[in-house]
């Protein structure tokens, strides 16, 4: 149960810090073309931190 956080909490905080660069590039650059692939990349793992938070249901109740 505490891996699916932790990776959810990483998925999250990458996410964070490529929306942070991406900020920090079109404000440096002037240009918000030159940020749009760290924003794809922080939205792409927002979701997958999202996306793995999700699920609630544990392997126990497989067996």
């Amino acid at each position: 149960m505490s891996d699916s956080k932790n990776s959810r909490q990483t998925y999250l905080g990458v996410a964070a810090s490529f929306f942070v660069l991406a900020i920090a590039m079109w404000l440096t650059m002037d240009n918000w073309a030159i940020a749009l692939p760290f924003v794809t990349l922080a939205l792409t793992f927002f979701v997958l931190g999202a996306r793995q938070g999700g699920t609630t249901e544990s392997d126990e109740n497989d067996a």
